[in-house]
């Protein structure tokens, strides 16, 4: 899996973990997923517009699908491998 802070593999919960502490500081987060669907890979991103709940289950984070701009619970991906956690830190320095 790739992140914007380097490459390394993390779980479900870390990918999800991430994204929490992120959208805490006020950081966009953006998630990419793969999958293998008639004979060839697919993948598709998102951008998380916030998590509600405590942010351990896709239900309680809300994106905006970049296909269509449909705002959506993350769970509408469920079943797809998340390959990518981006977090832009919005700080300069």
């Amino acid at each position: 899996m790739s992140t914007a802070m380097g490459n390394y593999f993390l779980t479900f919960g870390s990918c999800l973990f991430t994204a929490v502490g992120a959208l805490e500081d006020k950081n966009p987060v953006i998630i990419g997923f793969e999958w293998y669907e008639n004979g060839k890979y697919k993948s598709h991103f998102v951008v998380i517009k916030g998590v509600y709940g405590d942010g351990r289950s896709l239900e309680d984070f809300t994106i905006i699908d970049a296909l269509n701009g449909r705002e959506r619970s993350l769970s509408y991906y469920s079943g797809k491998s998340i390959q990518r956690v981006i977090v832009y830190n919005k700080e300069v320095t």
